[in-house]
């Protein structure tokens, strides 16, 4: 009566979790181990017999004699030729390390993804969290009172400009509806006016800036933006002028934002003045240093990332890239949150980090894609031996073929220790299957 067979499949794995699949790991590595050992004692290649176990011979460093190797070949043989009838499920030794190894690579990926899965909750709850604290500002007339004595006071004397200036930033103070769009509106007024009047106004529409980022009525993400738009307008006037009522400047005790000050960012060398922002290149240098910490970072999460998927050998502890995905993803939302960037600066980082984000990304496919392309290979040459093996006309055709085909295996597993592209999980399976096909060719 023939035995239903049933393969490996990744559905079985629905229940599993991290901690459960590493016991299945550690049981299948075991028992790969044990066929491995067997296998080699039942070779035809003699050299194989040279290892041998404490378990298998009775003893440490005992060759197993002739009789124990030809009754594992005829145990081995019974099981191949049951197998092929269906007679029984238990699989020749080859047959069933390569479905070990597969079941292996299954529970890997696995796992790869429950942490994935984790990983993208977590991320969708902090998501979630920042959009609560970065809801838009709320919408009062609070910040509009504290401004209302800057403007009051405000002197246009005799140019036409400022006084039609003073004008339009009083309506906009009373249609505003929020106080984010009073903010742009008026740091687009006042960078239209013109040399003089852009000096003498400068310095109100700063104090007003200020005085709005310690309201509290601003959302996080609202007083970034004004912070951005403080800053860039200071680097515009001579000596970044600004009121003596300003120095409370942006650590206001009054702010409930608990941000740092813009100034904690800059460079001590970039900005010793105010006036460094008016030179042409003072912008680009900001940018730049501002994002050389970022740099550091990302390429040092990079090095270790590549170290621990290419170097380890040990998969109850390589995981996976998603630690180091986690680590990008974190410094992303610093970035983000980060007060006192320009939107220029700030693209800049964000830009460094989705790079070192697509680097670990590639990292993973040239891997995955290195590991499929080989063993595909692995298959085009035995079937092409197979093909060859049909119009082979005596032994010395035959032997012709097998060495062809035995060549550029060894040339494959030639390639396979050397890249760099795979793991060392990787790199072994592709070795084990590289010596089973040797195995095929002379079996």
């Amino acid at each position: 009566m023939s035995v239903q067979r049933r393969p490996f499949s990744i559905s079985s794995l629905k229940n599993e979790t991290p901690a459960t699949c590493k016991s299945e790991l550690n049981e299948i590595d075991r028992k790969i181990t044990q066929l491995v050992k067997r296998a080699g004692h039942l070779g035809i290649n003699t050299a194989d017999l040279a290892e041998v176990t404490e378990s298998n011979t009775g003893g440490a460093g005992k060759r197993p004699n002739f009789l124990q190797i030809m009754g594992w070949r005829m145990k081995e043989e019974s099981r191949r030729i049951n197998y092929v009838k269906g007679i029984s499920d238990v699989k020749p030794i080859p047959q069933r390390i390569e479905e070990l190894v597969d079941r292996k690579l299954q529970i890997t990926v696995h796992v790869n993804q429950l942490r994935q899965s984790e990983s993208m909750s977590e991320g969708a709850q902090a998501a979630e969290d920042d959009s609560q604290d970065d809801s838009e500002s709320k919408v009062g007339s609070d910040w509009k009172g504290g401004t209302a004595d800057i403007w009051d006071s405000f002197r246009t004397g005799r140019s036409l400009g400022l006084s039609d200036f003073k004008s339009e930033v009083n309506e906009l103070r009373e249609e505003a509806s929020s106080p984010l769009s009073f903010a742009e509106g008026l740091y687009t007024l006042v960078t239209g006016l013109k040399d003089e009047d852009l000096h003498k106004s400068g310095p109100a529409v700063l104090n007003t800036f200020t005085e709005m980022l310690g309201s509290g009525r601003l959302s996080r993400k609202d007083q970034a933006s004004v912070k951005s738009m403080r800053l860039d307008l200071k680097g515009k006037l001579p000596g970044g002028l600004e009121s003596p009522r300003s120095s409370s400047g942006l650590e206001s005790p009054r702010s409930s934002s608990g941000l740092e000050s813009p100034r904690s960012l800059e460079s001590p060398r970039s900005l010793e003045s105010p006036r460094s922002l008016e030179s042409p290149r003072s912008s680009g240098d900001l940018i730049n240093v501002l994002n050389k910490p970022v740099e550091r970072e990302v390429s040092q999460i990079l090095n270790r990332c590549k170290s621990q998927l290419r170097d380890s050998g040990d998969l109850s502890t390589r995981t996976t890239a998603q630690p180091f995905q986690d680590e990008l993803a974190v410094l992303q939302k610093s970035v983000s949150s980060k007060g006192g960037l320009t939107d220029a600066s700030r693209d800049e980082m964000q830009e460094t980090i989705s790079a070192g984000v697509e680097n670990i990304d590639n990292l993973i496919v040239e891997s995955r894609g290195v590991l499929l392309e080989l063993t595909e290979e692995v298959g085009t040459i035995l079937m092409d031996r197979f093909d060859r093996m049909a119009f082979a006309e005596d032994s010395h055709d035959r032997y012709r073929i097998n060495s062809s085909a035995s060549r550029a295996l060894a040339a494959m597993t030639g390639r396979v220790h050397e890249s760099a592209s795979l793991t060392a999980f990787e790199k072994g399976s592709l070795l084990l299957t590289l010596h089973h096909a040797q195995q095929k060719i002379f079996g």
